[in-house]
């Protein structure tokens, strides 16, 4: 079983295509922040679900968890007396520093998985309402990421559901996979916001890009399709808003004491207390 620390709800970011069904601040606010994990507790949570189901991977996520970079360290800290097969922290890393990296490193991260809604400049700033060009600067972090031995992978959401526009980003990203192929190990396109929970739809844009590429499915929500310079995954996540249990989403989302359900725009997260 994994699971999710949602250290936050807010974000730097403004993303036109938000699919995080945490997310209910807007951009910039940081209001919830100051709420913290108890080690002892959340130890307890761990060694529960590890008993009961056993540990798979530790995930980090918010919000932006690096608008509380020290919860990050933490949980890493805490995590290192605990069975997880990986820890994972998601980000956009337009908060993150050398130094930072360096620590994550230290602290036994594996994996980052990053927002990087196109390999475009323009169309960057324009999914994620930011200037300044911070793709520039995320890839480079990226880069450093991966000299520090951490995995990297970008996340790209599908914000305008058409085959059409899945193939121009898939047509982006082997055009520009060479160019950042030192940054970036891996692509995942996510179904999340506009199939829902149809997976009739998601079967039918599979066949389509299988037309093209060599595509195997993986599982009911999963494939992988080999291209000439890179390897993307396709997934669409369980629909939040479905009643699906633990078991059937396989994690567990658990947020700090202090925290209310009701912050969260969709969804459960359970708040630890007590250690239960």
């Amino acid at each position: 079983m994994d699971i999710r620390c949602l250290l936050n709800t807010c974000c730097n970011y403004n993303c036109t295509f938000c699919h995080n069904e945490f997310q209910s601040n807007a951009c910039g606010l940081i209001e919830d922040n100051k709420m913290s994990f108890n080690k002892e507790e959340f130890h307890n949570l761990a060694l529960k679900i590890s008993r009961k189901y056993g540990l798979g991977v530790l995930k980090i996520s918010g919000g932006e968890p690096l608008l509380t970079p020290d919860e990050i360290y933490h949980l890493l800290n805490w995590a290192k007396a605990l069975p997880f097969s990986k820890k994972i922290l998601f980000s956009n890393l337009s908060l993150v520093t050398e130094a930072i990296l360096e620590t994550f490193s230290i602290n036994g991260l594996d994996e980052i998985r990053v927002n990087i809604p196109s390999l475009d400049e323009d169309k960057y700033e324009i999914a994620t309402r930011t200037r300044g060009h911070q793709l520039g600067k995320v890839l480079q972090i990226c880069k450093l990421a991966k000299n520090k031995g951490l995995s990297i992978r970008a996340n790209m959401v599908v914000s305008e559901y058409s085959v059409e526009r899945i193939f121009q980003m898939l047509d982006n990203i082997q055009k520009s996979h060479p160019k950042y192929e030192a940054s970036i190990d891996e692509y995942a396109v996510l179904f999340d916001a506009y199939l829902g929970s149809d997976l009739l739809k998601l079967e039918n844009v599979m066949r389509a890009i299988s037309t093209n590429f060599d595509v195997t499915k993986q599982s009911d929500r999963k494939y992988v399709a080999k291209m000439k310079n890179s390897v993307v995954y396709f997934r669409q996540c369980l629909d939040w808003e479905a009643p699906s249990t633990d078991i059937e989403r396989g994690e567990v989302r658990i947020s700090p004491p202090g925290r209310k359900k009701i912050s969260f725009k969709k969804g459960k997260a359970y708040v630890i207390r007590n250690g239960n």
